[in-house]
């Protein structure tokens, strides 16, 4: 009985904090409450709980701070001096100029989940830095501000689910051990190609309903740099990509570390476009001293946005120091059904009460140690799993969610439905496809 109250007050507890936050409560404050809750119904000791909760978002900090702060500047970068605007109208103009207006969301936002899948395809993903490249986007297609943050996370998505994902073999390959990054390819390919298309067509169609009721793009608090003056000249909107390779190119071709190839990218975007940096603030006159210091200032101010959604680990860490979690996840494995169904249904929960990546290697190890051994393929393992990871993954604690949708200043209410119906319902039919895939075509899932 007492097992039943502490599984049923931890399931209420995450609920809890995903409708406070749906109702606009910041998410520090969410968790803290969540926290909370299940450390008292759980008979958690406070003082240890608390020291576990705040020694993981430590360790987080620990590799986010430096990559988020320097991202945060870059973007700042990237959006005032409009870098990334022109960038945009430039690549919208090469392949859709002429074009309908539908055609232009349609192509706008392929290269906006294009360029944000390779992102996090290499583990780069910045909100930030992904954000300002969905600024662009919108600004040249005339799609809502209110999209900014799906266009982000189903690119994430789509990454994270594309064959070779650097960052799920990081957290995989601890547990798949002499497993390949590609193992299982042609199902990952076939369901990450699913989720871009179909998360494409509705966020479209609701993009459309939306415009059709008179939303257009507008900036909000969003900076609107680069706006044409008579008589001003602008580099060439092709220069925008050079930002981009600039981080690209010593991580992948030199072995740079995430936070070094942002900034060396972000040296690359002030060299580039120190000229067209805001000249005044505050309605005061800036030197060109003055404008960078100015670029960093605003930047770092930025930066403590995704710093405070750091709190999101701590919840982990609490669920994670419960009982009531260990015999949720064993129920989950012993389902009467076949064994990649339950370990898809186990993935799926445990991401989404976990609010992370926690889930995701507990359900690792429970494929690893109970599914393996019995004769389920590892690579079929993984490719479940991976698809998994993608489902809950993104409910309204999601860290990068939060930080979009407060930077772009939209409620949760406002910029979460789209978010819901691409990376969770999209997703949730991804997890089934891969099941069918590697039930019907064992083949498929095969060990590179």
């Amino acid at each position: 009985m007492l097992m039943a109250f502490q599984i049923t007050a931890l399931l209420l507890s995450c609920i809890l904090v995903i409708v406070l936050v749906y109702r606009g409560m910041n998410l520090p404050c969410a968790i803290l409450i969540g926290c909370l809750c299940i450390i008292l119904t759980n008979g958690l000791n406070l003082t240890e709980t608390v020291s576990a909760m705040m020694t993981e978002v430590g360790s987080m900090a620990t590799s986010l701070m430096l990559p988020y702060l320097l991202g945060a500047i870059m973007a700042k970068v990237l959006l005032d001096t409009g870098c990334v605007k022109r960038l945009a109208f430039g690549l919208l103009d090469l392949f859709a100029k002429g074009r309908s207006r539908k055609v232009r969301y349609v192509v706008a936002m392929t290269i906006a989940l294009v360029v944000n899948a390779l992102l996090a395809y290499l583990n780069l993903n910045n909100p930030l830095i992904q954000g300002a490249i969905v600024v662009g986007m919108c600004v040249a297609a005339d799609i809502p501000r209110r999209y900014l943050p799906v266009l982000c996370m189903l690119g994430s998505t789509v990454g994270t689910l594309f064959p070779g994902s650097v960052l799920v073999n990081l957290f995989a390959g601890a547990y798949f051990q002499g497993s390949s990054s590609f193992d299982g390819w042609p199902v990952l390919l076939i369901v990450s190609l699913f989720v871009l298309c179909a998360g494409i067509l509705i966020t479209y169609r609701s993009i459309c309903k939306d415009t059709a009721a008179g939303m257009k793009f507008d900036y909000g608090p969003l900076p609107t740099g680069g706006e044409e003056g008579e008589g001003e000249k602008h580099l060439p909107w092709w220069c925008g990509i050079f930002p981009f390779a600039a981080i690209l190119i010593p991580y992948i071709a030199f072995g740079c570390e995430a936070w070094l190839s942002i900034l060396i990218g972000l040296v690359v975007t002030l060299v580039l476009y120190f000229r067209e940096l805001p000249r005044v603030a505050e309605g005061k006159q800036l030197t060109g001293a003055g404008a960078v210091q100015n670029a960093l200032n605003t930047g770092y101010t930025l930066a403590g946005m995704p710093t405070l959604m750091l709190f999101n680990n701590a919840l982990a860490a609490a669920i994670a120091a419960t009982a009531a979690f260990t015999v949720i996840s064993d129920w989950f494995a012993s389902l009467p059904f076949a064994p990649l169904v339950n370990l898809g249904i186990l993935g799926s929960i445990l991401t989404g009460i976990s609010s992370g990546p926690s889930g995701y290697l507990l359900g690792c190890s429970v494929a690893v140690s109970t599914y393996v051994p019995a004769g389920v393929s590892a690579a079929a393992c993984r490719c479940v799993m991976i698809a998994s990871y993608t489902v809950l993954d993104t409910l309204p604690t999601n860290m990068a969610f939060l930080v979009l949708a407060s930077w772009s200043g939209t409620t949760v209410k406002e910029s979460y439905p789209p978010v819901l119906k691409a990376t969770v319902l999209v997703t949730a039919v991804g997890v089934a496809l891969t099941i069918a895939l590697c039930l019907l075509f064992p083949g498929m899932a095969v060990t590179m």
